[in-house]
């Protein structure tokens, strides 16, 4: 009982004299070969700051932690997280847990759709502003495995949007998850400010397998390279729209 008791003291010990370390001293540990690095970091490991934080060798903004120790009773460890950049912004409760699985809960963020541009994945300039008012983004294994997706409910908004410096229009995009699955919703906002008309589902698994089912329409008022460009993809049906039903995995569609 005595070992015990000496155990526990000694490992509370430790974790305090981490978690008022200063995080100049604590932030060399971070490996250099980690995707997020931070730059001019003050503050502790329970509460701090730092200047830029880099994701990917991408500069995202700086950050603010926030980690609430008493959550570490309920099974799992707690922070508030915050980033605010020039391109970027974003408020979010991150939970990881004993599971090794970790989620984003009532997650606000704002994103200039431009700074996508930083991401290979991405083949064509857009153009707009991303809101997203997410309830949960869940990752079921860290570290993530190939393909693995998250699964994610809550609302995201591309408002104003762009494709190759050409207007499209405004989108809602309404995320669920069923059955472990990912179920997208998207429909155009504002009818009568849009130039690409577009509704329908997606449904996506973990792995990147997706079936699409959606239906298109290139209103008068939209660019001829817009109208061209759609009228390929197939025939009109009685309201215009185009029909759309495609299944495969998103990696295919990557460059």
């Amino acid at each position: 009982m005595k070992f015990k008791i000496i155990l526990l003291g000694l490992l509370s010990f430790i974790i305090a004299l981490l978690a008022t370390a200063p995080m100049s001293v604590l932030a060399p540990f971070i490996p250099a070969n980690s995707p997020v690095q931070l730059s001019e970091v003050s503050g502790t490991l329970w509460n701090g700051h730092a200047k830029t934080v880099h994701y990917q060798k991408i500069a995202l903004g700086k950050l603010h932690w926030k980690i609430h120790p008493l959550a570490i009773f309920t099974g799992r460890l707690s922070a508030t997280v915050s980033i605010d950049g020039k391109d970027i912004q974003l408020d979010t409760r991150l939970d990881l847990r004993w599971d090794q699985s970790i989620e984003l809960r009532q997650t606000q963020a704002q994103i200039e759709t431009h700074f996508l541009q930083h991401f290979k994945q991405i083949p064509v300039s857009l153009g707009g502003v991303i809101k997203a008012n997410m309830s949960s983004i869940l990752i079921k294994e860290i570290p993530i495995q190939d393909k693995q997706l998250p699964l994610m409910s809550g609302q995201v908004d591309w408002l104003q949007g762009e494709a190759l410096s050409l207007p499209l229009g405004s989108y809602a995009l309404t995320l669920s998850v069923i059955n472990d699955q990912q179920h997208v919703e998207i429909k155009s906002k504002n009818s009568e400010n849009i130039l690409v008309n577009l509704k329908g589902k997606i449904e996506l698994d973990q792995q990147g397998n997706y079936q699409a089912k959606l239906k298109i329409k290139a209103e008068k008022a939209a660019a001829p390279l817009i109208v061209n460009g759609i009228a390929a993809l197939g025939k009109k049906e009685q309201d215009g729209f185009i029909k759309i039903e495609k299944k495969g995995n998103l990696q295919s569609l990557l460059p």
